[in-house]
């Protein structure tokens, strides 16, 4: 899910990049491989930020405001981990499937990060990538 419909599949532009920070996916989505690894790039460099999943797609995908950014993945939302971007603004996880994930589910990931010191493009000390939806399969 583009974050704002202007730049491709990329969340809302941010402080250090006018592009938003963009979060994709390798490996497959075989619970049993349990080998997705997600990765951003494009958020601000030397920050916080907290990869997630949650069950729906916000609002058919387009999200609900929240900081400089939309959040597009929602209910029942849980905690994947908590990292620091590089000073390039990347960072990556890999998806921990024993006991999130289970054949035919079907989950969205996006990552919420720190905005720069001065709070943003929009004035909020945070912002999101994209999201991603995963249908997860044996």
């Amino acid at each position: 899910n583009d974050n704002d419909g202007s730049n491709g599949t990329a969340g809302c532009a941010n402080g250090a990049n006018a592009g938003g920070a963009s979060l994709t996916a390798s490996g497959s989505s075989s619970v049993a491989a349990a080998d997705l690894v997600l990765t951003v790039s494009g958020a601000v460099g030397s920050q916080p930020g907290l990869f997630f999943q949650g069950i729906n797609s916000i609002n058919g995908g387009m999200g609900n405001g929240f900081g400089d950014g939309l959040r597009c993945a929602g209910f029942n939302a849980k905690r994947i981990e908590v990292t620091t971007s590089d000073a390039s603004g990347n960072a990556i996880t890999t998806v921990p499937v024993s006991g999130a994930a289970s054949a035919g589910d079907v989950l969205n990931y996006q990552y919420w990060y720190r905005e720069v010191a001065a709070g943003g493009l929009c004035g909020s000390s945070h912002n999101l990538t994209n999201a991603l939806q995963v249908v997860w399969d044996a």
